[in-house]
């Protein structure tokens, strides 16, 4: 009985690795393709196959997607859509997109100021090991950014804590 189990696994283990490998591998092959491109520069034609690959839910083409719609110049620019699909990254727990959306919310980049949610979104990346984050956090915390007042024993880790991973 359990001979016939062990085999019934094995087989079900291997179809769905077959199965993910036919249906589910063709986004990270989207998502490297576009790599190729976007780190050749050729971001006209690396931004659809980003898409789609963002679309399939790869976080880090989301990212990527939203760092080629804030960076680039003229047409392509986006920054409503940089911002979307930053969210959609650091919703799906992306930290250096977290970071981004702080950056964005405590500038005003393509967003009203907003100190509260800069503060969020710096403390979810902080949190993750982002240095730029982190440093962010210990200032807001310094200057009382975002939050009732100024809090030093916190701005205090939060730079330690960015010095400590080379920020």
């Amino acid at each position: 009985m359990e001979r016939t189990m062990q085999k019934t696994s094995f087989a079900l283990l291997s179809l769905v690795t077959l199965l993910l490998g036919c249906f589910g591998g063709g986004a990270d092959r989207d998502y490297e393709d576009a790599m190729k491109l976007y780190n050749a520069g050729d971001y006209v034609n690396a931004m659809p196959i980003m898409t789609k690959s963002a679309q399939n839910g790869n976080i880090d083409a989301q990212f990527y997607l939203g760092v080629m719609y804030s960076y680039t110049t003229g047409e392509m620019q986006d920054l409503t859509m940089a911002l979307h699909w930053f969210s959609e990254a650091a919703n799906a727990g992306h930290i250096h997109a977290a970071n981004n959306l702080g950056i964005a919310y405590y500038n005003g980049y393509g967003v009203v100021r907003d100190y509260k949610a800069a503060f969020r979104w710096f403390h979810i990346a902080a949190k993750g090991g982002n240095a730029e984050a982190q440093s962010y956090v210990a200032k807001m915390y310094r200057e009382g950014q975002g939050m009732e007042a100024p809090n030093a024993v916190q701005a205090d880790y939060w730079l330690k804590k960015s010095a400590s991973t080379g920020n």
